[in-house]
C-alpha cells in the first residue's frame, strides 16, 4: 500500500525556493551523521515507507524524522541567508 504522504514531499521541498545549492549543502552538511544519512536515504528513496523498511522501523517514524529534520535545516539556512 503506497501512502498518500508519500508523493506530498518531495526530497527538493526541504528547500525553499529562494535559498541557493551551496546554502542547503552547507545546512545538510551541519547535520548530525545519523540526520544527514537519513536525509540521503529519503533523498534517494523519496518514501517513508521504503525508508522505513530498510531500516526495520514503521513510516511514521521515518516522516515524523525528517520533518524534524527539514525544520533544522530550514532554520540553519536561514541563519546562513542572514550571514550572507
Amino acid at each position: 500500500r503506497i501512502l498518500a504522504e508519500d508523493y506530498k514531499l518531495t526530497p527538493t521541498d526541504i528547500f525553499s525556493e529562494d535559498t541557493t545549492y551551496d546554502k542547503a549543502k552547507q545546512a545538510l552538511w551541519e547535520l548530525s551523521t545519523a540526520d544527514r544519512t537519513l536525509m540521503m536515504l529519503y533523498a534517494d528513496c523519496g518514501s517513508y515507507r521504503v525508508v522505513g523498511e530498510m531500516l526495520g522501523c514503521s513510516h511514521a517514524s521515518v516522516r515524523n524524522e525528517i520533518l524534524r529534520i527539514k525544520e533544522i535545516m530550514r532554520d540553519r539556512m536561514e541563519v546562513l541567508d542572514e550571514l550572507y
